[in-house]
């Protein structure tokens, strides 16, 4: 996948004998399209691979003081740069990045990631000082994970490159199988892998003759204070940081393209694009008379844009499964990411930038009779558990007890992440620093493959504004909406496919139309299992997909799925049952229960296994 590698070591590092640098970049490289480079330095070899979309951050830039490499791009605008430089000069052209991030680093040396905006992996090695220091942007967008062996660190984009260093070493982390098989996700900073570990967030890693020290340089803060802004003035203002962030998305001789959803996340891109950039290249995924499809028509059309479609197929599951898993490192169920194979379809070759729709503007979760009263509703809503009748099939009984503790463990670490005693805030909080990063963001790296991407409404300016507003009008979103009918009226006009009304329609319709649509979905569910009806995927999924029909349904997939969960392939696994596994297999095949979730966590459980044998 496109990515780094790189490997440092205090006092003079051997000249790659073994060739490490070498496998670790290659094992990134997915595509012949992709760039591959390597440096040499003292101390430190470094490696990339990409689409040369960001060609001026491609190769490192080292002065007498420092060498400075970036994964990703830096936002912060000219006038910001050369006022944070103190430039004199203001006709002076714009600062590129590696010139703005070293000269940083020359005036505030580790302070240096606290000044930064964007999306990136920002890495300084001090020749004088023989010290390395690796940041990430402050939501953590380009996932990086690390292994510390004493005089060295090795640390990559992806875990499975580091894997290729002759000295790590390949010990399962039970706490991160625990994590996979409850949670559908590995969390904390965890990996599967014991002594390699994910940079949280707004992080700036040091690593100085063998010691190595984190420190968060960014915390997310909502603000406690009352205030006397109304209603409207927060509206206005978010809605001026969105457009602003859009705007600023579309800057450079970028081709765009818009994976555009029936949600509001992309709607809110595509109403905001300035027009000089048409025509951009529009997609959306899912079945022709999906609700996703037929909504985000109307907002093409409205927008004067050509529309496109493509969905997902039984075979598509089957072609991409064991390569998603690879590029996730195993840490997500491999379903997850399939739609991002499709970026290669109909985006390779033919856009630079995807503008993505990803945000956390406000807490979205269902309406319970308790709401977010308490830590365990938080808690459940963010991470839902798999029942424990299933897990105990799953595993062998002298594990299960174990795991079942490493997960109680990671939810509590994860409560003990946020101090803010509102429950909407203490559930955004580890929406955006703990499940995004761990889970969402691994499918950018899918995406990042086949195209570059700018996250507009993850832009520090929206952020900014976000962690003011009162958690009152960020619960359920409300502010959003109201911010999204001043950005365009036209487009609010359209329904929302997550409430099923338009967004410009006052709210309490919302919260009605989302529990209607909950009722509604559990019936048609209800009707297929209890009367064997087929009503048909526009019915059950927005999309048009329902894995649980494709494992019951699909040759194609029955057959790559039996041929992976082969009773020896669980057996190479020490903590599984191959006898719960199999009946798990024969209900779904069956039809007897819908195994469908867990089904995708088994499987890529074992594929992952059978890839890093």
């Amino acid at each position: 996948m496109s990515g780094i590698a790189g490997i440092f070591a205090s006092g003079r590092i051997r000249l790659d004998p073994d060739g490490s640098i070498t496998l670790m970049t290659e094992c990134l490289k997915y595509l012949p399209q992709q760039q591959m480079s390597m440096y040499q330095y003292p101390h430190l070899l470094f490696g990339r691979v990409d689409l040369g979309v960001f060609s001026e951050n491609i190769a490192p830039r080292e002065t007498a003081e420092a060498i400075g490499f970036l994964w990703g791009e830096l936002s912060n605008p000219s006038e910001e740069r050369r006022q944070l430089l103190k430039e004199q000069s203001p006709c002076r052209e714009r600062l590129d990045d590696l010139s703005f991030l070293l000269g940083l680093y020359a005036q505030h040396r580790e302070h240096f990631p606290r000044f930064l905006s964007g999306s990136f992996n920002a890495c300084i090695f001090d020749k004088r000082r023989e010290v390395l220091f690796i940041a990430n942007d402050r939501l953590g967008l380009r996932p990086l994970y690390y292994c510390s062996l004493e005089n060295e660190i090795i640390f990559s984009s992806q875990v499975r490159a580091i894997l290729k260093h002759p000295d790590v070493r390949r010990k399962v982390d039970l706490a991160g199988v625990a994590d996979f098989f409850h949670f559908g996700f590995v969390t904390g900073d965890k990996t599967l892998y014991e002594g390699i570990r994910m940079l949280p967030p707004g992080t700036v890693l040091r690593f100085e003759k063998g010691n190595l020290q984190l420190k968060k340089y960014w915390e997310l803060k909502f603000a406690v204070e009352p205030s006397h802004r109304t209603e409207n003035d927060y509206a206005e203002q978010l809605a001026q940081a969105i457009r602003c962030s859009i705007e600023s998305s579309t800057v450079g001789p970028f081709r765009i393209g818009l994976p555009l959803s029936g949600g509001l996340d992309s709607r809110t891109i595509a109403a905001c694009i300035p027009k000089d950039k048409y025509p951009i290249l529009v997609w959306t995924w899912g079945l022709p008379n999906s609700r996703e499809v037929q909504t985000a028509k109307k907002v093409t059309q409205k927008l004067g844009l050509d529309h496109n479609s493509l969905h997902r197929t039984p075979e598509h599951f089957v072609q991409n499964f064991s390569q998603a898993v690879a590029m996730t490192d195993g840490m997500i169920p491999g379903n997850l990411p399939l739609a991002n194979f499709l970026f290669k379809d109909v985006f390779m070759n033919r856009v630079d930038i995807c503008l993505d729709g990803a945000q956390s503007i406000g807490a979205m979760y269902p309406y319970r009779r308790h709401g977010l009263s308490d830590d365990k509703t938080v808690m459940n809503l963010l991470i839902p558990s798999i029942s424990e009748t299933v897990l105990k099939g799953i595993f062998k009984d002298q594990f299960y007890g174990s795991l079942k503790e490493l997960a109680y463990l990671s939810k509590q670490q994860l409560k003990a992440s946020t101090f803010d005693q509102d429950p909407v805030n203490r559930y955004q909080h580890l929406e955006i620093t703990q499940r995004q990063p761990r889970l969402e963001y691994m499918a950018y790296a899918v995406k990042r493959n086949f195209v570059e991407i700018r996250s507009p409404l993850f832009d520090q300016r929206v952020m900014d504004v976000v962690r003011i507003i009162p958690s009152r009008l960020r619960k359920h979103r409300y502010i959003y909406y109201k911010a999204f009918a001043r950005l365009s009226p036209e487009l609010a006009a359209i329904e929302n496919i997550g409430t099923g009304v338009p967004v410009s329609y006052p709210y309490s319709l919302h919260l009605l139309g989302r529990i209607k649509k909950g009722l509604m979905l559990r019936l048609y569910e209800s009707l297929e299992q209890q009367l064997n009806l087929r009503l048909g995927q526009n019915k059950v999924s927005d999309w048009g997909i329902n894995y649980d029909g494709w494992y019951r349904e699909s040759a194609s997939v029955r057959r790559f799925t039996a041929n992976a969960l082969t009773a020896e392939n669980i057996e190479a696994s020490e903590y599984l049952n191959p006898q719960g596994i199999k009946r798990i297999l024969d209900e779904q095949f069956a039809g007897v229960y819908d195994h469908a979730s867990i089904l995708n966590r088994i499987l890529t459980h074992v594929v992952w296994s059978q890839n890093l044998q």
